[in-house]
Parts: structure tokens; sequence; C-alpha cells
């Protein structure tokens, strides 16, 4: 038996399409290079704008994962901004 599943619709519900937020601490363990380099190869039309959020740890001396990772978005020409820790 084949299971068959309704297409979801083309236009999302609300004003437009959501915001992708990326939630959590900003560090090697929780893979956020990872989430920037998935992100960027999405449709920007599934989404409007992307955030991250956490808690920002030390990359190396002097430099912080979020430096590292938008200088990452902006060599992929990906749009994101950090809004620090909520």
């Amino acid at each position: 038996m084949k299971e068959e599943f309704p297409v979801p619709p083309a236009d999302p519900p609300g004003e437009g399409a959501p915001d992708l937020w990326y939630v959590g601490r900003l560090d090697r363990n929780k893979g956020p290079d990872l989430f920037i380099e998935m992100a960027a190869r999405l449709p920007r039309m599934l989404f409007r704008n992307c955030y991250l959020t956490g808690p920002d740890n030390f990359w190396t001396d002097g430099d912080r994962w979020s430096h590292r990772l938008l200088a990452l978005a902006t060599r992929l020409k990906f749009p994101v901004r950090y809004v620090g820790q909520l």
C-alpha cells in the first residue's frame, strides 16, 4: 500500500515567508557553521531573514564564534544577523 501526502501550500500562512533562526550555543559541538552552510543552500523564497541567537563562545584567542559565522556567511553571500543572547 502506497502512502500519499498532500503537497503543502506554495504560499506560507501569515504575512509572507517565516524567519529562519538558529537558537543555541555558538560553538563547535552545536554546529552553527553547519547550520549556515545548509541554510545558504535553501531557496531564499522559503524564508525572509536568518538570525543567530545564543551564547557566543571563543573560537580562538580574541576571535569569537559569531565573528567566524558572519565571515562564513559573507563568503557564501548569505545574509545572516547575530542578535546576541535572548
